[in-house]
């Protein structure tokens, strides 16, 4: 992430702890509600995986975009912008 934001790695990095402990209190939100209001306590490791798997696929989103994009500016050349 932080090869992405050249200008500000400082904000960058800020970021990308604050959205894990978001992610952390998210979770454990959900899981609390899971059991106060959800199916229950069994449950629980469904959920997780759950959103395991949607973490993965943003992931594999973002991965594929990244690849994606660089492709684009390689094929562009030297000294040539892309104009999306």
């Amino acid at each position: 992430m932080l090869q992405k934001a050249k200008g500000s790695p400082n904000i960058a990095s800020a970021l990308n702890i604050s959205s894990f402990n978001l992610a952390n209190a998210g979770g454990a939100y959900l899981g609390g509600w899971i059991i106060d209001n959800g199916p229950g306590l069994h449950a629980l490791p469904w959920v997780a995986a759950i959103v395991t798997a949607a973490g993965l696929l943003v992931a594999l989103a973002s991965w594929l975009l990244d690849r994606q994009d660089a492709e684009l500016s390689s094929q562009a050349g030297p000294g040539r912008t892309l104009n999306r």
